[in-house]
């Protein structure tokens, strides 16, 4: 998972909280804390980290938990994972892919995708998923069609090269 943490820091006191009545300007008493996890950035950096390594294991767990139904289709309960290549030149190409067998456009969602050029690192894309057919400036869109998933892979280059893209499914029961 491509990873953009926020880098909490500890902050530095340069004024006191003050009050101001009928004029006159009080010092507040700072407030009284009891407890073992202060917060800290220390604190909050360790959070952040634990929540992405708990992420990545989940995602982890679910791909080598998922059975392989057919080619480049893996399922697991009401999870399935479409992985997909195509060979693309400069300006937008169409990749169709077929839901799994169980999944249709009204009892399932995409929960997420990534994708990838060549050999490259994963670029998270999110999980949006988008009304129409038409991308300008997006890179990647992908939208139900009446047969499965339509994905759009916008190349702004006139480099010809392999898009990669795996595509995260959750059916509702």
């Amino acid at each position: 998972m491509a990873r953009n943490p926020i880098v909490f820091q500890n902050g530095t006191l340069i004024q006191k909280g003050t009050v101001e009545i009928d004029g006159n300007i009080y010092e507040v008493e700072p407030a009284q804390y009891q407890g073992n996890t202060p917060l800290s950035a220390n604190n909050l950096n360790q959070l952040q980290e634990n929540l992405y390594d708990y992420i990545d294991e989940e995602i982890d767990e679910i791909n080598t938990s998922l059975t392989e139904l057919t080619d480049n289709v893996y399922i697991k309960d009401n999870y399935a994972k479409i992985s997909a290549n195509k060979s693309v030149g400069a300006g937008i190409s169409y990749l169709s892919l077929n839901l799994p067998t169980g999944f249709t456009k009204n009892n399932c969602f995409v929960i997420g995708y990534q994708w990838r050029i060549g050999s490259s690192d994963p670029v998270i894309a999110g999980n949006s998923v988008a009304s129409g057919t038409s991308i300008t400036n997006n890179v990647v869109a992908i939208y139900y069609t009446s047969n499965g998933i339509e994905v759009a892979f916008n190349n702004i280059t006139s480099a010809t090269f392999t898009f990669y893209i795996d595509i995260l499914l959750m059916k509702i029961s």
